[in-house]
């Protein structure tokens, strides 16, 4: 048995054990990160007044802040974890679980469903972990079919009940980016607006929905995927307030064209053509907060060599820049920002704007 000093902690290491004397003062919270076995995905603030360390077998406990990250072999007989200021040390945790404020609230992801974990304490804390949800009313679904049809309507419910490996959890529709049903028609992965995901069941048969078809509810076993938007002001609709660009930006934000996008082709009410470079100046008489759109090029024949990055600005700057966007290829956008009445939508060509067919797919702000 051996004792040393780590980090101001006074470590007592056992073969493959590890015990912690001190405990400090608690600091701000702190960012984790993990995936489970079955491919969920999870960023997360430790609950600190629930849990400040992990335990390993054997000894004592490790605080969170002197974690870089845990991993597991194949066999998961030990855990692997690697220290913040260097070093290593294996065990096997007996904590039962980790105590996460995630982006559906309270969650005790058990170890035994942790793949791999990691601890970022430089790391600012995301801001989709501490915002509200907007209302229920933004919502809208656009539900796929298994036979290729669509529907489109409003959710009569507020959330999802959902049950996997991070247990049950009642999951607010405002989160949710978009659900896939795999072919097993069971189980479904349910992906946020953050990046996070979750694997397991939605707990209903029937799919509640308010559409242009009256009152009607969807099978679940007939759905293929359910995408969410938000809802608020409908830029495309909304009257700008000053608009610049070249002659093939100035032509397309007037253009009446049906567009392919991403394999679908789309009205050009729920589209903005925008190629680049230029920009759109929107001036709201209430302050918004949010934006979201997906950002592409349209799929042409002319559009092969465009390469286009979409910005947005509010009157503080810039908010958003996309990465590099090619032919045919599209961008998740959804932005939160210090309340404005002012919005810039911007397509910046990247040196040449040859071929920069670009859109801003059913953009919103709120």
């Amino acid at each position: 048995m051996t004792r040393f000093t780590y980090g101001g902690l006074a470590l007592v290491v056992v073969f493959c054990g590890v015990a912690v004397a001190e405990a400090g003062k608690m600091g701000p919270p702190l960012v984790i990160s993990l995936e489970t076995v079955d491919g969920a995905s999870l960023t997360g603030l430790i609950d600190r007044e629930a849990q400040q360390h992990a335990e390993l077998e054997g000894a004592r406990l490790i605080r969170w802040e002197h974690i870089r990250s845990v991993a597991f072999p194949k066999d998961r007989r030990e855990a692997v974890i690697a220290l913040q200021e260097g070093g290593t040390l294996r065990g096997r945790i007996v904590s039962r679980d980790v105590p996460l404020t995630t982006v559906v609230g309270s969650l005790s992801v058990p170890w035994d469903e942790i793949a791999e974990l990691s601890v970022d304490p430089q790391r600012e804390v995301p801001a989709a972990l501490t915002a509200e949800p907007v209302s229920r009313a933004a919502i809208r679904f656009e539900i796929a079919l298994r036979d290729g049809s669509s529907v489109l309507g409003t959710p009569g419910t507020k959330a999802a009940n959902f049950r996997g490996s991070v247990g049950r959890v009642e999951v607010p529709w405002t989160r949710v980016r978009k659900v896939n049903f795999h072919e097993d028609r069971e189980t479904s992965t349910l992906e946020f607006w953050n990046g996070d995901k979750l694997v397991g069941c939605v707990d209903w048969g029937a799919c509640p929905l308010s559409s242009g078809l009256g009152e009607i509810r969807v099978s679940t076993v007939h759905t293929k995927s359910i995408a969410l938007s938000l809802g608020g002001v409908d830029l495309v609709a909304e009257p700008y307030a000053s608009v610049s660009g070249d002659r093939y930006f100035l032509g397309g934000v007037q253009s009446s064209r049906t567009r392919r996008i991403g394999g679908r082709w789309y009205p050009p009410t729920q589209f903005i053509d925008a190629h680049a470079g230029g920009r759109i100046e929107y001036l709201f008489d209430e302050p918004v907060s949010e934006f979201h759109a997906v950002a592409g090029m349209y799929e042409s024949y002319c559009a092969k060599k465009g390469s286009v990055i979409f910005r947005l600005e509010t009157d503080e700057g810039q908010v958003f820049a996309s990465r590099l966007i090619r032919n045919s290829q599209q961008e998740e956008v959804y932005v939160r920002f210090p309340p404005t009445r002012k919005l810039l939508l911007i397509t910046d060509p990247n040196g040449s704007n040859q071929e920069d067919w670009s859109v801003w797919l059913r953009p919103e702000a709120r």
